[in-house]
């Protein structure tokens, strides 16, 4: 039987904010860096040894990574040419760290100043509390990998199209998505598929999709088996 940390219940509830601002900040350079993709994939984290990552980001002339590595209590970043930045969390606010980032990726790394993020997101300046606790954050990552492997295991047994373990920036939530769904004919599964209004939409074209401009067949209904993602949530 697979253990898990153990929580700090007290400093749980802060430190847990203060994250889900950080990763915020971290969503927010990917969605406003990279092309819209299926499922939103572009906007997603992935679980790291110490914490999350953006993987690599394509943007301009230089490319970069991000990271929130919770064993060292740090945010870095690194770009393609050997630049670095590396800002402690905890006490810090998303608003600031943005602010950073910007600064740096723009005048030492050569980012065109249109791929810097604005918006919601980015705008809240609240610091996390004194109950943030970096022994709490480190749980937090170990907890992250170990629900991570549990669901690469999983995943193995699974035939059909899995998506990536991703940590989901604005939920706050570590999910894997499993598409068993019969896609549509003479579409392609990796094309977006338009909203009501045209607006695109990052999303694989599934039969009973109700974003799907081929209608479903008479008596289908969005939820019935086969005919959707399935999220599968840690």
């Amino acid at each position: 039987m697979q253990r898990f940390p153990r929580l700090d219940n007290r400093a749980l509830p802060e430190t847990g904010d203060a994250l889900h601002a950080y990763a915020r900040v971290l969503g927010a350079w990917m969605t406003s860096c990279r092309a819209p993709r299926k499922h939103w994939w572009q906007g997603s984290l992935r679980p790291a040894l110490n914490g999350l990552t953006t993987v690599v980001i394509q943007a301009g002339v230089e490319d970069f990574e991000l990271a929130l590595d919770l064993q060292r209590n740090e945010l870095l970043a690194r770009t393609a040419g050997g630049e670095a930045l590396v800002e402690p969390l905890g006490g810090q606010s998303a608003g600031r760290l943005v602010a950073r980032l910007a600064e740096f990726l723009v005048q030492r790394g050569g980012l065109d100043g249109q791929f810097v993020p604005t918006g919601e997101p980015v705008a809240d300046e609240t610091a996390p509390g004194a109950g943030y606790s970096a022994a709490c954050a480190q749980a937090i990552a170990r907890a992250w990998g170990d629900v991570a492997a549990a669901m690469i295991a999983l995943r193995a047994g699974i035939r059909e199209e899995t998506s990536p373990i991703q940590l989901w920036p604005h939920h706050f939530d570590l999910s894997m998505v499993w598409l068993p769904g019969e896609t549509i004919p003479g579409q392609d599964p990796e094309a977006p598929v338009l909203r009501r209004g045209g607006a695109p939409s990052p999303t694989r074209p599934l039969r009973g999709d109700p974003e799907s401009p081929t209608p479903r067949p008479r008596g289908a209904h969005c939820r019935a088996p086969g005919a959707g993602p399935r999220p599968m949530f840690g």
